[in-house]
């Protein structure tokens, strides 16, 4: 699941970041067999984090150097 969200104390304080300043959150599950192997939960900060996400269309061939991900920037 990826959702926006304001810093908490504590990962305020983690991030060094205001209380209050946008986030984005991304929390992961990992199956094995319908049997949960790792769950993650991540904070990003605002100001130094894009998430880019391509599309296309089912069967299309990807275009070089793209790939899923984290940009830093």
């Amino acid at each position: 699941m990826i959702e926006a969200t304001a810093a908490s104390p504590s990962t305020a304080r983690l991030l060094n970041v205001d209380v209050g300043a946008p986030l984005l959150k991304i929390q992961r599950h990992a199956f094995v067999a319908r049997a949960m192997v790792d769950y993650s939960v991540s904070y990003y900060r605002a100001d130094r984090y894009k998430l880019w996400v391509p599309l296309q269309r089912p069967g299309a061939r990807p275009a070089r150097n793209q790939s899923l991900g984290y940009r830093n920037h």
